[in-house]
């Protein structure tokens, strides 16, 4: 038995350094190389924390065989499965995965399947069961969330989780469950709409909507100025992101601005290098009209799909901060070498002399 041999291969397994380990147990680095080296063994009150750590038992850990552990979990969960039954709603069935989770307290697949198991019977069998049936399910959930760390029962655990607070009618604590996703995960926003009612409720899916389709356009935008597309092609994908943006978007004001500059600045780009010169004017055109539209703009129109932004004048001062910026940064790239077969087109100089209004 050596449990120092098999912390340092669990340990690489992991890109982990020692020193990341020793912060991770509150110990020195010293303790674990001493470990490593066989010099020394770990105190018994950090096994089940390294157990936990490593997802692994901590028969495991002791050089035990982990594969007949495995296979008696397989076993135990087929077991669980072939005993469901509405007879007795569940009950032999959830009685064999409690047990195999009290022989396998390190198992977070068997807290996680018993976990899956409660939910689904109080879903299928609720006008049998009091709420109070979820207690013990909300127990291990919260179990898994603070001590697992693989993201698989994580993630998973967090869904069934927020959804029985919900049920039990908390959702202020389902949405404190949800906020454990990663941020920006669509599976966190699909759950926080449902939680969610009228205009808060609205103002998220506004917010999905906009959030994703800014995300869409610039990956559209990035597959186009990749390897492997014709200049004819590159062009087809990034005017089907201006396509987008004028069916979903009323009020210039109200469009990812800057992404659209660059759509029209990479298609001007493309044009340059074919050494089509109206095909150059025409995108630095449709530039210049976003800035004037934006900055000629009463008021703000928001269009139907997006929160309705504060008006007043502190508004426009920004948007005419950010159109300087985008301005100057345009002019900047249009001094390239590559604009030189149109500078003298005077349609062209026209367009630099409306640019240069925004940057001074």
């Amino acid at each position: 038995m050596n449990i120092g041999k098999t912390i340092k291969r669990l340990r690489r397994e992991q890109n982990m350094t020692q020193e990341k380990l020793a912060d991770y147990l509150n110990i020195s680095p010293q303790a674990v190389s001493r470990w490593e080296n066989g010099l020394a063994m770990p105190d018994l009150s950090l096994i089940p924390i390294i157990a936990n750590l490593f997802e692994v038992t901590t028969d495991l850990l002791f050089d035990m065989d982990s594969t007949d552990t495995s296979a008696a979990i397989d076993v135990l969960l087929q077991k669980s499965c072939d005993a469901e039954s509405a007879q007795d709603l569940n009950e032999k069935s959830l009685k064999i995965l409690r047990d195999g989770a009290a022989k396998y307290p390190n198992s977070w697949l068997m807290k996680y399947e018993l976990l899956n198991k409660l939910y689904t019977t109080y879903a299928t069998y609720r006008e049998y069961l009091s709420p109070a049936f979820l207690d013990e399910a909300i127990a291990i959930g919260e179990e898994i969330l603070d001590g697992c760390t693989v993201d698989e029962y994580r993630y998973a655990s967090i869904e069934i989780l927020s959804a029985i607070y919900a049920t039990v009618d908390d959702k202020e604590k389902a949405k404190r469950v949800v906020g454990r996703l990663p941020k920006g995960s669509i599976v966190a926003d699909k759950i926080m709409i449902a939680l969610c009612d009228g205009e808060e409720k609205e103002n998220l899916i506004k917010n999905n909507i906009s959030t994703y389709l800014e995300a869409l356009c610039i990956r559209l935008r990035s597959l186009a100025m990749s390897s492997g597309y014709t200049s004819e092609q590159r062009l087809e994908i990034l005017n089907k992101i201006i396509g987008v943006y004028d069916v979903l978007f009323e009020s210039e004001s109200d469009r990812a601005t800057e992404l659209m500059c660059d759509v029209h600045r990479y298609i001007s780009v493309i044009y340059a290098d074919m050494g089509d010169a109206q095909g150059v004017i025409r995108h630095i055109e449709a530039q210049a009209q976003i800035f004037e539209r934006i900055y000629n703009e009463s008021s703000i129109e928001p269009s139907l799909i997006r929160i309705r932004s504060e008006q007043g004048e502190s508004y426009q001062k920004s948007v005419a901060r950010d159109l300087s910026y985008l301005a100057d940064e345009l002019l900047y790239k249009l001094d390239g070498e590559r604009y030189d077969f149109v500078r003298d087109d005077p349609e062209f100089v026209a367009i630099l002399d409306r640019l240069e209004f925004f940057v001074n």
